[in-house]
Formats: structure tokens, sequence, C-alpha cells
């Protein structure tokens, strides 16, 4: 990597800016300015392993440098990190910190839940720091998948919390309202048949495949394959990604 990459955090989040450390694939440490205090996290082959904040040490220091978005960073690769307090994956942090920051009154850059509103009155964008977060970990979600070309977290009302396609094809309106009424339907049907609790829906067409799978009684998964898949394959991805999901979904949202 360029060594000493530096910039300013109203040009790219933090959450940005750790994604450019692991990319590397290196040991970099993530060094962020906040006014005349400065907080540095460990990315180790693309995981963060460690940070200091203020009095913050570990995984909350790493939520609490999510909040800044003022100030610079600079990515500066090293041999070593000098603790080692952080253990989680790159996908369950992440998720880790939006349930911390809610809880906290913070959002991503910094944004309170009014700050939050005022942005989307603003803008006319709807949740975009929450969103941002999703929509990155439902894209490392579908790194390592072969079967699935888009999944999208959707609650059992119809409320899509994030969608991700490579080609941009999926609708979120559409992927909740589909998602809720499967549900929906599906659930009622199992349970008039005493089949027990729903865990999973199919529905094929001509061109492709909807897979929807209960995360919890709140939270659906929903998983878009190309045609002539191998289902398979396609389910044992499913299974593996609501695994993953599951772990940290139930308080997130």
């Amino acid at each position: 990597m360029t060594v000493n990459v530096q910039g300013r955090l109203d040009q790219v989040d933090v959450p940005g800016v750790v994604e450019l450390a692991r990319q590397t694939g290196e040991t970099v440490a993530v060094v962020i300015t906040d006014g005349d205090v400065q907080g540095t996290i460990y990315v180790e082959k693309g995981n963060v392993v460690h940070a200091e904040y203020r009095e913050w040490v570990g995984a909350e220091a790493f939520y609490h440098l999510l909040a800044v978005n003022e100030g610079a960073f600079e990515l500066r690769p090293v041999d070593d990190v000098p603790h080692r307090t952080i253990e989680k994956p790159w996908n369950t942090l992440l998720l880790d910190a939006l349930q911390y920051l809610d809880e906290h009154g913070l959002a991503i850059g910094g944004l309170s839940e009014g700050g939050t509103r005022e942005a989307e009155e603003a803008t006319g964008v709807e949740n975009g720091p929450r969103e941002n977060v999703w929509e990155r970990y439902l894209a490392e979600l579908l790194e390592g998948a072969s079967a699935i070309q888009g999944v999208a977290i959707v609650g059992t009302d119809g409320l899509v919390y994030a969608a991700h396609a490579p080609d941009g094809s999926l609708d979120e309106d559409l992927a909740g309202a589909v998602a809720a009424a499967v549900y929906a339907l599906s659930a009622r049907s199992v349970s008039q048949l005493n089949r027990g609790n729903l865990q999973r829906t199919l529905i094929q067409g001509d061109d492709g495949n909807i897979i929807v799978t209960v995360v919890n009684d709140r939270t659906l998964f929903v998983g878009l394959t190309p045609k002539d898949v191998n289902l398979g394959m396609a389910f044992a991805e499913v299974r593996t990604m609501v695994r993953q999901l599951a772990e940290v979904v139930n308080a997130s949202v």
C-alpha cells in the first residue's frame, strides 16, 4: 500500500477508512485525529484487532471512533499491534457497533437520532448513516457467494433494513413487500397444517428463485438466485449467511 495515506473525514467516513485498510491485507494503523485527540484502530489481515480512543480501549473505542465525523485520518503500515483486544469478525463488529451506538444515542458520523432525522429532512435520504453500514455488511456476506446474487434484510412487517445486489437490480420496496407477504402466508400455512414453525420458503421462477428465511420473530432474510442454480448450494450459502446474521441481528434491529 502507499505509505501514509491521508485524508479528511468530511470526504469519507470512518468505516470507509477502515475498509481501505482492510483491503490492503496488511497490518495497518488507522489514526483518527479528532481535534486535539488522536484515536487509533489497528487492522490485521482484514480484521480490526485493537482500538484506542480517549478513555476507551478495544471494541468500545472502535464504536466511539465510528461516531467521529470531523477531523483527519491517516493509514500507517506497522509491523505489529501493541495489543489484541478485539476478536470479532468484521461483519459482527460492525453490527455490534450499530447496536452500541443506538443504545448511546449516536450513529455513524456522530449523528444522534435527532441529528439523523434533521439530516434526512435536509437531504431527502432516509437513514443514511445506518443504511451505509448495513449495505457494507450485506456486500461482505455476498463476497464469497456463488449461488446468491442479491440479498435483503427485511422486517416481518415489510420494513427493509437494507438490500444489496452487485448489479443494482434489487428493488428494496418490492423485496420488503414480497418478503412480508410470503412470510405471512407461509407461516399461516405451516401452522394450519401442523408442520411446526416456518423456517424457509422457496419460490421458483423461470428466471431465478426467491428464498425467504426466518432469522427471528421480527426479521427475515431474502436471497435471490439466478436460474439453473444448484439449489443445494444456494440453500447452503443462505444457511451460512443467516447463521452469521442471527448472531448479531436480534438486538440490532
